[in-house]
């Protein structure tokens, strides 16, 4: 009974904690409306929200005659979150260090290009960042491979792979670790800005030109990682193509290559819609390869196809959502 009730009580703190959270300010009677508490349950969580620096008290509402009512407000920097994601920028290996608070704002940055990532590449930043933020609670890491139970099976940046990299971390900071692959991330930061979310089935693919390409789908909201997190590892899907070495001024031949791989994702997973990420596209070519795709289906499904130039844009969103995903699980 007692333990039913300690999880009722959590179950409730979390309820009121996301709904202030979304709300930033509120009162008693305004949360207990929106989350279908009772006010006396508010109060009392809202006294233990307030005893442990997640909330705090604001001014009084207005009243339309009856007793003023005290505002609650919620402490978005009671906790942080370290973001560290890389990708390619001049052909080289760029790295940007975000501390972001619970409302998703960065409160703090830093950027540099390291030529060769290796397991320590990080610490003297995260040391830095703890330093200035020890509210940092959880670290999330965007690189460009695949992690699966704490083991990085393969990565762009092959200083890292194997169990070192995650187990040095966790060891070191003794904080959650979050791995999230950088495509995944760029189609959950592009979903995530979307007016329109009724997309059953979104594919992103990035092409670095330097590295192998790498593909994102979303499934009803949720990014699809298959087993091992092993799914949109596309980067040897076409025998014949050396991404590295294609020359990406040639249109006809990069055309070819697109399109081969956009026509294999229609077969398998009908996607409603392809963002696709690259300094090389122009709008010819990204019609060449519709009509390619096209003929190679015979005509029998019509893609829809945008290109974005905002890869880092999307991927800083898509890897703040994923911390911050991280974080509110240990609040």
């Amino acid at each position: 009974m007692t333990a039913n009730t300690t999880l009722i009580k959590e179950m409730n703190k979390k309820l009121v904690r996301e709904q202030l959270k979304h709300m930033r300010q509120a009162t008693v009677i305004e949360l207990a409306h929106a989350t279908g508490l009772s006010v006396v349950t508010v109060k009392s969580l809202l006294v233990e929200l307030i005893e442990q620096g997640e909330t705090c008290e604001g001014e009084t509402a207005p009243s339309n005659g009856g007793r003023p009512s005290m505002r609650y407000i919620y402490n978005g920097n009671y906790r942080h979150a370290l973001v560290i994601y890389g990708y390619q920028k001049n052909d080289n290996n760029f790295i940007k260090f975000n501390v972001v608070n619970l409302f998703g704002k960065c409160v703090y940055r830093d950027e540099m290009y390291i030529q060769d990532v290796q397991v320590g590449s990080f610490t003297q930043f995260i040391d830095k960042a703890t330093t200035l933020y020890p509210t940092i609670g959880t670290i999330g890491f965007g690189l460009p491979g695949v992690e699966d139970g704490g083991i990085i099976t393969s990565n762009d940046y092959c200083g890292i792979v194997g169990d070192a990299f995650m187990d040095f971390y966790k060891r070191k900071y003794a904080l959650p670790i979050v791995f999230v692959n950088d495509v995944n991330a760029a189609v959950k930061g592009f979903f995530s800005d979307l007016t329109d979310k009724d997309i059953p089935c979104l594919v992103g693919m990035y092409f670095p030109r330097i590295y192998t390409p790498g593909a994102g789908m979303m499934i009803n909201g949720d990014i699809y990682t298959g087993a091992h997190h092993f799914a949109g590892e596309i980067g040897h899907l076409l025998p014949g193509v050396d991404w590295t070495r294609l020359d990406y001024a040639d249109e006809k031949t990069v055309a070819d290559a697109v399109a081969a791989l956009l026509a294999i994702y229609c077969r398998v997973a009908a996607p409603n819609q392809f963002i696709l990420y690259g300094d090389f596209f122009s709008d010819k070519l990204v019609k060449d390869v519709q009509l390619q795709v096209n003929r190679i289906l015979n005509e029998k499904y019509k893609i829809k196809v945008a290109v974005s130039a905002d890869f880092e844009e999307d991927f800083d969103r898509g890897m703040i959502i994923a911390a911050l995903e991280q974080l509110n699980d240990t609040l």
